[in-house]
């Protein structure tokens, strides 16, 4: 069974569906992240975790996958986003490959030098996730059978007013 670490990854990575930023916020060196997240997703215990941290979390299928990104696009790094914009050579396709570009939406290299990285809005990123998760909700639920407890209680009548009984 998974530990430590290990359970705050498995959590991470089924929300964020980023194994190398879910090492990351676990608390791995950030020089070993890609390589524990593989060894660890190796593990037929660990990959059962992640599974069932995502199916309690958001179900399953697709709807989980959106659900997914938009925690990683709402809440997920944008360091290689900034790396990527303060280079002042083109990277090779090898750092590439390397780097989580998830939340960028657009790159622009103008004639002139530079580099131009668009990101998503993680703003409407949070407001759709609000809203997804608002219209996932149960109206029926626990809330609503306090409510109906809460309501059903009739006040208190006191003893020396004849009337109220």
């Amino acid at each position: 069974m998974p530990h430590g670490n290990e359970h705050v990854f498995c959590w991470l990575c089924a929300r964020l569906g980023n194994p190398r930023e879910a090492a990351l916020r676990a608390g791995y060196p950030a020089n070993q992240a890609d390589s524990i997240a593989a060894k660890l997703l190796q593990r037929p215990k660990i990959r059962a975790k992640i599974e069932e941290c995502a199916n309690s979390a958001h179900g399953g299928g697709l709807s989980a996958l959106a659900l997914r990104g938009l925690l990683r696009l709402a809440l997920g790094s944008c360091n290689d986003a900034a790396r990527l914009a303060l280079m002042e050579e083109e990277p090779d396709p090898q750092a590439l490959e390397q780097m989580d570009l998830f939340c960028v939406s657009e790159i622009k290299r103008p004639k002139g030098g530079g580099c131009e990285v668009k990101l998503y809005n993680r703003l409407e990123a949070l407001e759709l996730l609000l809203k997804t998760c608002t219209d996932l909700e149960v109206p029926d639920g626990p809330g609503s059978l306090y409510a109906a407890l809460k309501d059903s209680i009739k006040p208190v009548v006191k003893a020396d007013d004849p009337d109220e009984i």
